[in-house]
């Protein structure tokens, strides 16, 4: 028998247990075609068929390189190190990395000829994320590595998109001091908000008019039926009673339904911003919550520019009603 082909030690069955839907690209370079067909055997009893992996396969470095360059969102590649050469696959790690600046994508190295990948060596010398050994491999064992290099993809394709709502932020307020009037600045930060918030471009923000009365002075499409109503007149009660519990003790209300923001200090100001958001928990991810400080203090700053001179703001400290 070659000794690359994956004998899986003898386990319990599998057990299917549901989880979340969370479709992604695995990508298997092997040599040997009983490799791809016994990782996708093995892997397939651990998901339901809607959040099952897809698979792309190579056989070996060259092949790889072509699809790894058609294919920039594949989460997790599966990768031989004995092919069309005894290092090939280490090769195509430094080219992953360097030349198709693919620093996201979890290299898995799998090898059944350790001898050619000492695992102390590979893991100092080689930007991967797990190593398996051929011989020593189960499929709880596989299948607990790649959902582990799979949040860990997750997780850092997140930050990437954070990092871009940050630098859209910053160029919005670039844009916008100075040219544009304050309800479009204003619609331009709900937008990055619910980029931040990972939920639909919705919401509407609540401010004082004239007559002290909190008043929905702007909306995006989906609460333009609220477009100028004061806060008594807006039919939803439990939306009413979140934007009043909001202003009353001047604190942002985060939960799995709405993050409904306290916006303090500016000239137009105190006021309301009120997002709608997906299910989940902000509390949890440090990461969002220091960009949603960051937006608000944001927002303060240039409404403020935007609507006549004003006192600088300092760091709002936000207040989280559970």
């Amino acid at each position: 028998m070659n000794s690359e082909t994956i004998q899986y030690i003898a386990e319990e069955p599998a057990v299917l247990r549901g989880r979340p839907a969370a479709s992604f690209t695995i990508l298997i370079v092997d040599d040997d075609d009983d490799v791809h067909v016994t990782t996708k055997r093995t892997l397939n009893p651990f998901y339901t068929s809607n959040n099952a992996p897809n698979f792309l396969h190579a056989y070996n470095s060259i092949e790889a390189f072509k699809i790894l360059s058609e294919n920039r969102d594949i989460a997790i590649i599966l990768l031989d190190v004995v092919m069309e050469t005894t290092s090939a696959g280490l090769t195509l790690i430094n080219t992953i990395r360097n030349d198709l600046q693919l620093s996201r994508t979890q290299i898995i190295l799998r090898t059944g000829q350790p001898g050619h990948a000492r695992e102390d060596d590979v893991v100092t010398d080689y930007a991967i994320n797990g190593y398996l050994s051929k011989a020593s491999l189960t499929p709880a064992r596989l299948f607990s590595a790649i959902t582990t290099a799979h949040r860990a993809y997750t997780q850092l394709c997140k930050q990437a998109a954070l990092s871009a709502a940050l630098e859209a932020l910053l160029a919005t307020t670039a844009q916008h001091v100075g040219d544009q009037s304050l309800d479009g600045f204003t619609l331009d930060s709900m937008a990055h908000m619910a980029v931040i918030l990972d939920t639909p471009n919705a919401g509407l923000v609540l401010r004082r008019n004239q007559a002290n009365q909190a008043v929905v002075a702007v909306t995006t499409k989906e609460f333009s039926s609220l477009s100028g109503l004061s806060l008594n007149a807006i039919g939803d009660d439990a939306l009413r009673d979140r934007i009043e519990t909001c202003l009353r003790k001047q604190e942002t209300i985060i939960d799995p339904q709405a993050a409904t923001f306290f916006l303090p200090g500016s000239s137009s100001s105190p006021a309301v911003m009120h997002v709608p958001r997906a299910p989940g928990n902000l509390s949890d991810r440090p990461v969002e919550q220091q960009l949603v400080d960051l937006a608000i203090n944001n927002y303060v700053r240039v409404s403020g520019k935007l609507t006549g001179p004003r006192d600088e703001v300092g760091q709002m400290a936000m207040g989280f009603v559970r």
